[in-house]
């Protein structure tokens, strides 16, 4: 017993000595910090002297940005027009290569649309759809990148023009517009499928995809060379009026004449008909220098271009139909053309959100090669969603 006190006894004086010696090593190493923490702050300089230190502020001051020069480079003039125009042009016309490649990225765009179509679900999320779009385009065609940010509009978002959250859920009953296009050795598509998520038109939708389908058709019937693009376009917007006035969503007042009077097509698509394509999805060359001029008018304004067609040009063919509710609800509100409008007819599709569909076309010596596969009739719609293998090649079309 008296072994074991004593051991014990031993034990607790080990204890307290190494419990004192640890207490002195944290003592010091407080002091020790206290120390140094006071001698920097004696000799650092005040904030002021920093500040006007011009060897220490020079360093972090924003330096100008100076242009490539050398020694004599005074005795050039400079220009800065003429290489741009020339340029331009080159990329507006495209050569057989160019027109190979394209017809390439609209193949595999085409197909990806078709897949994700296929696919497309209600309760999925609209992310999900670009998530598809994107591997098949990565997957099959080895496109690491996009021609621009996926758009996956559903329901009221279609109305948006370049829809750029992808968030919401998808629900059962709504349209989705999917404005997509993989890019291949800095090569554009781009290419909008519009259809029913769960596979079937209802009437009404039935109704706005017809109006701009027609819309599209008529327009490839009359694309040539020679054909002006601000005709293409106020041609889609006037077969859309007579759509719209022919299934009750105008007045018994109107008619597509007053509609295209009064620039009312313009609350249902405010944008142009499309645009040039190539190493940009918007490409360069719209509005050369001596060309045409930007229209004024509140039809014409939004076009991207106004040349005539000239074979060689790959440009995209994109009507659409929108019900944007703060267009429509300013539109309420003015007497000039509130009169003319349907109120209630235009509030049962006030959710609806829209339809676009978008071809990428090169436009041939008399007519265009549509490189764009997609399906386009309801009919081949609809059958594809429900799982029928759907294939196209470029359609060409003579005028």
């Amino acid at each position: 017993f008296v072994f074991v006190f004593h051991f014990i006894c031993l034990l607790y004086f080990i204890f307290v000595i190494f419990s004192f010696l640890f207490f002195l090593i944290v003592l010091f190493d407080h002091l020790l910090f206290l120390f140094f923490f006071f001698f920097l702050m004696i000799r650092r300089p005040p904030r002021s002297t920093l500040s006007s230190s011009s060897a220490a502020s020079d360093v972090y001051k924003r330096q100008p940005m100076n242009t490539a020069s050398f020694e004599g480079d005074s005795a050039f003039t400079i220009e800065k027009d003429t290489i741009y125009e020339m340029l331009s042009n080159q990329r507006v016309i495209k050569t057989q290569k160019e027109i190979e490649l394209l017809t390439w990225i609209n193949g595999v765009s085409s197909r990806a649309h078709i897949d994700v179509m296929q696919k497309c679900k209600p309760q999925m999320s609209q992310h999900q759809l670009e998530a598809m779009f994107s591997f098949h385009c990565f997957f099959h065609g080895g496109m690491r990148q996009m021609s621009y940010s996926c758009i996956c509009a559903t329901g009221n978002s279609c109305a948006v023009l370049h829809y750029p959250d992808n968030d919401k859920t998808v629900i059962d009953g709504q349209m989705a517009l999917l404005d997509m296009g993989g890019e291949y050795h800095n090569y554009a598509s781009d290419i909008t499928c519009s259809f029913p998520v769960n596979g079937k038109f209802s009437d009404s939708q039935r109704i706005i995809y017809s109006a701009v389908l027609d819309a599209q058709m008529q327009v490839f019937r009359a694309l040539k060379p020679g054909a002006k693009w601000l005709d293409m376009h106020m041609l889609a917007l006037r077969v859309m009026a007579g759509h719209l006035l022919k299934n009750g969503f105008f007045t018994a007042e109107a008619t597509v004449d007053i509609i295209m009077e009064k620039h009312i097509m313009r609350l249902f698509q405010p944008h142009g008909l499309g645009h040039l394509m190539g190493m940009e999805v918007h490409d360069v060359g719209g509005y050369p220098k001596g060309g045409s001029v930007r229209p004024t008018s509140p039809d014409g304004k939004c076009l991207r271009t106004t040349r005539a067609m000239e074979k060689g040009i790959c440009i995209t063919v994109e009507p659409g139909m929108y019900f944007n509710q703060v267009l429509l609800t300013a539109a309420f509100a003015d007497a000039d053309i509130s009169k003319y409008l349907n109120e209630a007819k235009l509030r049962e599709f006030w959710e609806f959100g829209g339809v676009r569909i978008e071809d990428d076309v090169i436009i041939t010596d008399d007519g265009i090669l549509n490189l764009t596969c997609c399906p386009r009739t309801i009919e081949e719609i609809e059958a594809t969603m429900a799982g029928a293998p759907f294939t196209k090649a470029p359609e060409v079309i003579s005028n």
